[in-house]
């Protein structure tokens, strides 16, 4: 745990890998006790083994995907969650991960308090942020075969693999997890298209907080306002602020703030979607009262631009925003790769 900024600009790739192969970069709290959470990388070029499924017992998982499309088989049926849209599959459903279009990298946020929701829009009213006729859920599918007309689930093996307390288990069963034919209830998987996303923003003077862009959340009860983890996004919108200045003021905030990119540009061609490398950066976690904003060639641009009505954060990609009331631990293996990242840049400098 550490006051200081962190950036990655990359993440090492392993070739091969499947959506069993994450790993962690964050973490506050104890799945065993039903705080905090978590926050993993993947970069999977493989899909999972033939009969393999995997499930998280620790906490519900929302994955952002970076770049590429993956094909979500679970239980109660599957989604296919393609660029610029989000998913979650709740704790203990078992689930496989394909890839139907090649490569994808992009984050989890694995919650262990409590379950996402959408925040409460108070004074703003309807039709704003994200809206519940938006959220996308499957349709059973039974993953078997008809046999003299009935259904027949048990013609292989499966492999489950289950995460608890952040360690990898594994058992053999002797029919597939995907025999439901039918479901009901109130916390399934879902998805949602980001496209979908109803910004609102200041329309007179000075910058919004970045809590007016929160997707999803998963309050923490202690006190009004405060929350376990809030999902944002700061995604291509309208500003139509005149004369005054654009950026977020350099600011200190009481949550820690944990940043990456999703790609917005999903043509094959765009540079950003080539290979599994993060781009146009890895990610960047600033803890609680930590101070960071624009940097000083920001600030002049800022100053200097016209403020007439534009759209602004067209460059191909949107920034999502994990802000969480708990402060964040960082891996080893995220401080490892922070010091060879140090390293590396250090050595491409030219030596005077």
């Amino acid at each position: 745990m550490t006051p200081n900024p962190l950036r990655w600009m990359s993440f090492p790739v392993e070739r091969g890998a499947d959506w069993t192969k994450t790993a962690l970069l964050a973490y506050s709290g104890d799945a065993a006790t039903k705080t905090g959470l978590a926050i993993y990388i993947y970069a999977i070029t493989e899909d999972m083994k033939t009969a393999h499924a995997f499930s998280s017992l620790d906490g519900d998982m929302l994955i952002i995907p970076q770049s590429g499309t993956i094909d979500v088989q679970t239980e109660m049926g599957n989604l296919l969650v393609r660029q610029n849209e989000i998913a979650m599959i709740p704790r203990g459903v078992r689930h496989r991960v394909t890839l139907p279009y090649g490569p994808s990298r992009g984050f989890i946020c694995e919650l262990f308090q409590g379950h996402f929701r959408l925040p409460e829009l108070g004074p703003i009213g309807s039709c704003s942020l994200a809206n519940i006729r938006d959220f996308q859920v499957p349709v059973a599918a039974f993953d078997g075969k008809l046999q003299a007309g009935r259904a027949l689930g048990n013609d292989r093996s499966w492999t489950i693999i289950s995460r608890l307390g952040g360690n990898l288990f594994s058992c053999t069963q002797d029919h597939t997890p995907f025999d439901v034919a039918a479901w009901n209830g109130t916390f399934y998987p879902f998805k949602y298209d980001l496209a979908r996303f109803c910004v609102l923003g200041n329309t007179l003077y000075d910058h919004a907080d970045p809590s007016l862009f929160t997707v999803l959340t998963a309050p923490s009860y202690r006190e009004p306002g405060t929350a376990v983890v809030d999902f944002a996004i700061i995604p291509p919108r309208w500003n139509v602020m005149e004369d005054t200045y654009w950026l977020p003021y350099y600011h200190r905030n009481t949550m820690a703030e944990f940043s990456g990119a999703i790609i917005t540009r999903q043509d094959p061609d765009c540079p950003w979607n080539q290979g599994l490398e993060f781009q146009p950066y890895g990610a960047a976690l600033n803890s609680g009262m930590a101070c960071h904003g624009a940097n000083s060639d920001a600030h002049r641009a800022a100053e200097e631009q016209e403020t007439t009505p534009k759209k602004v954060q067209t460059e191909g990609f949107t920034i999502f925003l994990l802000e969480t009331e708990c402060p964040l631990w960082v891996s080893d293996w995220a401080v490892e790769w922070k010091d060879v990242l140090k390293t590396r840049e250090a050595n491409a400098k030219p030596r005077l």
